[in-house]
């Protein structure tokens, strides 16, 4: 007996000796490995598990986990080992383990103090890539991105070119939307887009986005595409930012952007003021009327123009764990402008005498503000990581207060009282947006829906001058209240294969709009209710030697905004009225495009177009007895438009570069409805850009810059040809940190001359200006800063891309 109890004594003692197994079950070990600083899993992690009888080893999987299973009872070490961290031993005792599955749960490793020597990566991005529905100008692979604003860098962008005046056309049309970060912005918001570009250092932007086929997430507005900006936000655990400044003798700057990241906080923005003088610019006008009466009409003067803005835009971002991200952004900006016009009038009879005469001094001042606000809360799901749900909200608002005055004198059989105009407008806007995103193997899905709820006034007055009481009066007759709201609801669905090298997105968009304006002060009343459906789809196929080509169509609308149908009537010449009209009807647009691209190290893209519209909305100048030309816009346009762009970079040598960009467009337009015999146009149009570089092994560069612009044409005239020319040099300083430039545009051309024609069987009218061009730039770039990982931004949020403000070229 006493022998048996020994016997069953010493197998239990050794049951838990180390190596013994204390039972048929086995044990095991899990956890997860990540760095003390990101919280983020560390992949390739060495782990072993070892005792006096068995030593085991593995590496970490993608999420940083590991697991040792089959494992005895008994007391173990278990190793961590990764290069650059400190080695971490965890003691494990399965003996008293009160389970066999032993979760350790997250396992933190801390970095090494050691400082290595600095080791720099250089990698290479194409200057331009190009997917399904868009062709992606990678704007930091570009060194001018250090020198030159944002207006400048459009030049070299695929479908984009800047006119005289600086206004910007996409594939030769001014009706598109421009997105900040895919987001509607009040900063881009400005009726002077081209004043906020100048304004906007390129090296605060990551890349320009030109959307030619906009998926059916985006809103239907925009007639020839979007151009989206995507802002240099990427950010890793710490800090950086950059200050840019710029002085010339027509337009200077300020600006500077900061980035911060603290593990699951992030915060990014930039912002800046900028000033523009533009010194005395001649002009003169001849228009001679054959109906209803006859006249001529010549005037000549002088205008002088200067602004100034500020601006600055921010996102904040924090990521709860890696399925709920939050993220908040806030933009501000105020500018204002002040023209001065002499001009001096001369109104001829049929006879040829002289029968009116006047000269006219007109003062215009325009302020305008705003901001918005965004929220964005975006939901990942475990079951399936490529399942995603955003819910957007964002707040934007807008205003603007314009004063014109004007004050004649020499005046000969002039009657009209000096007078003022001014018009205080404003625009709010809510918008809700909620997406869905989910792939079922090669398929994606997405489908969405959004409110949008805009109100927008117009209070406009006009006060005539009393000689007898010395004050300025208003004039009732002349003056308006106007209230204008829209309701848009909009629900997409859209589907995106991928099969090899190919590529398919077939989507449809249904946008219902309620449009409701009053008049208060002629108590008139304006409903208007329209449903749209917007099918688009588009094709891509990559070869095997790194090319692509793409094919597209999509319809696009283009809904009137507050500039074409507010009926303020701007008096700013006594001469010319301008007017918008409440009674504009959206416009459809059908666009087809077919694209092709090579990328490698140099790079070609060549695009086709074509588009159409049959009630596009023009702009419509026509004369009455009283001498007086009155411009508005209608629904009478038929439009077409077929052409080709080439975008292409050829280095030359490792030190010379050249990059071309133009387009070709033929144009057909054609006025209908009660309109004159010659109310159509039809010709050519495009732009031709060169760039040629040359770069020193001392971190100098210099270049040169050669356009040639076409005419413009609308439905009554066309605009003049013109070339554009610019010389630079940089240097690269502080460790290439930061650098100088100097650049002078149009070395050899003081004035740039813009002449405008308009014909019609009544009248023809040609205008000439003379704007100044002869610009000379110095500017200053820096950035600071040491980053480890990028902010996180929503994959989803609000982009309100459906309002035309105002048209420069009509389509």
């Amino acid at each position: 007996m006493k022998t048996k109890i020994f016997l069953l004594t010493t197998i239990i003692y050794l049951l838990y000796l180390p190596g013994f197994t204390q039972s048929t079950k086995p044990y095991s070990v899990k956890a997860q490995v990540v760095d003390s600083v990101l919280n983020s899993p560390i992949e390739f992690a060495t782990v072993s598990i070892k005792n006096k009888v068995i030593e085991k080893k593995i590496l970490t999987n993608k999420t940083g986990d590991f697991i040792f299973e089959k494992l005895s009872g008994g007391k173990y070490e278990v190793v961590l080992e990764v290069i650059g961290y400190q080695l971490k031993t965890i003691n494990v005792d399965l003996v008293d383990s009160l389970h066999y599955d032993t979760d350790l749960g997250k396992i933190i490793l801390v970095q090494k103090l050691k400082r290595l020597g600095e080791v720099t990566v250089i990698t290479k991005k194409p200057l331009i890539t190009q997917e399904i529905d868009r062709i992606i100008y990678n704007l930091q692979e570009d060194p001018d991105s250090k020198v030159f604003s944002m207006l400048d860098m459009m030049r070299k962008v695929p479908f984009i070119s800047v006119t005289a005046d600086d206004q910007i056309q996409f594939k030769g049309n001014t009706n598109f939307k421009v997105l900040l970060d895919g987001k509607n912005s009040s900063i881009l918001s400005s009726r002077n887009l081209k004043d906020v570009l100048k304004g906007i250092p390129a090296s605060n932007i990551l890349q320009i986005e030109v959307i030619t086929v906009p998926p059916a997430k985006y809103e239907s507005e925009g007639l020839a595409g979007i151009i989206n900006i995507v802002t240099n936000r990427k950010l890793k655990d710490g800090y950086s930012g950059s200050v840019n400044a710029n002085y010339s003798n027509l337009f200077s700057g300020i600006s500077g952007s900061v980035n911060f990241k603290k593990r699951k906080f992030g915060l990014s923005g930039f912002g800046g003021s900028s000033w523009e003088r533009v010194p005395l610019s001649p002009f003169n006008l001849l228009l001679s009327q054959v109906s209803p009466v006859i006249f001529e009409l010549r005037q000549i003067g002088d205008k002088q123009y200067n602004s100034n803005q500020i601006y600055g835009t921010s996102l904040l971002s924090f990521e709860f764990d890696s399925l709920n991200l939050l993220a908040a952004s806030l933009s501000l900006n105020t500018s204002a402008s002040h023209q001065k016009n002499n001009q001096f009038t001369q109104l001829f009879d049929n006879a040829g005498s002289l029968d009116q005469s006047y000269s006219l001094y007109t003062s215009k001042k325009n302020t305008n503000g705003g901001g918005d606000a965004g929220l964005n809360y975006q939901r990942g799901f475990k079951r399936n990581k490529t399942q995603l749900l955003t819910l957007s909200y964002k707040y934007l608002n807008t205003g603007s207060e314009f004063e014109n005055s004007n004050t004649a004198s020499s005046k000969l059989n002039y009657i009209l009282d000096d007078y003022k105009q001014k018009n205080k407008s404003g625009f709010t806007e809510h918008s809700t947006q909620l997406d869905y995103v989910h792939l079922v193997k090669k398929l994606t899905i997405e489908a969405g829906s959004k409110l949008i709820y805009r109100h927008t006034f117009s209070d406009f007055m006009h006060e005539n001058f009393n000689t007898s009481t010395g004050q300025f009066e208003p004039v009732s007759a002349k003056s308006d209240i106007f209230e204008y709201n829209q309701n848009i609801f909009s629900f997409y669905n859209s589907y995106l294969l991928k099969v090899k090298n190919w590529a398919v997105r077939g989507a449809f968009r249904l946008e219902a709009t309620t449009i409701n304006a009053n008049f208060r002060t002629t108590n008139s009343i304006l409903n208007q209710k329209y449903t749209n459906l917007v099918p688009s789809v588009s094709f891509l196929y990559r070869f095997k030697n790194t090319s692509t080509a793409t094919m597209g169509y999509t319809q696009r609308i283009q809904r009137p905004g507050i500039t074409l149908l507010n009926p303020f009537v701007d008096q700013s010449d006594p001469k010319f009225y301008r007017v918008g009209n409440s009674n504009l009807l959206p416009v459809l647009t059908h666009n087809l495009i077919l694209n092709y691209g090579r990328f490698k190290k140099s790079s070609i893209n060549l695009g086709i177009t074509y588009s159409f519209s049959r009630n596009a909305i023009q702009s419509l100048a026509s004369s009455a007895i009283d001498s007086i030309i009155r411009i508005t816009y209608q629904n009478i346009g038929e439009y077409d438009n077929v052409g080709t762009n080439i975008n292409l970079t050829f280095p030359i040598s490792k030190a010379i570069s050249l990059t071309g960009n133009g387009t070709i467009n033929y144009v057909w337009i054609k006025g209908k409805g009660a309109l004159d015999k010659n109310s159509r146009n039809q010709g050519i149009e495009g732009f031709a850009y060169s760039y040629l570089s040359y770069r020193t092994t001392n971190n100098w560069r210099f270049s040169i810059n050669a356009g040639f612009y076409g005419p413009v044409r609308n439905l009554q005239g066309n605009s003049n040809a013109y070339f554009y020319s610019s010389i630079g040099a940089s240097k690269q300083i502080f460790k290439q940190k930061g650098s100088l430039s100097l650049t002078v545009s149009n070395p050899f051309q003081k004035f740039r001359t813009l002449r405008t024609l308009i014909n019609t069987s009544t009248f023809y009218q040609e205008t000439i200006n003379k704007n100044s061009s002869h610009n000379i730039s110095m500017g200053f770039y820096y950035r600071f800063g040491k980053l480890n990982e990028d902010v996180k931004k929503n994959k989803r949020n609000i982009n309100n891309d459906d309002k035309v403000s105002e048209i420069g070229k009509t389509l």
